[in-house]
């Protein structure tokens, strides 16, 4: 898969953080989230983090 600045995603997702930032929303929030939620008061929370392809599935899966 390409990387960089001249992926279509890449672009996409940088685009989109930017735009949240203007809004005053952390784009890159789902890592925090476990954290937040704890602050929050909840209690017994649990992360669980997935790779997910983008595109066409890899066949040898």
């Amino acid at each position: 898969m390409p990387e960089g600045e001249t992926y279509p995603v890449t672009q996409l997702l940088n685009l989109s953080a930017r735009a949240w930032d203007k809004l005053g929303t952390d784009f890159h929030i789902a890592p925090k989230l476990g954290a937040v939620l704890k602050d929050a008061g909840f209690v017994s929370i649990e992360c669980y983090a997935y790779l997910v392809p983008v595109g066409a599935w890899p066949s040898d899966r």
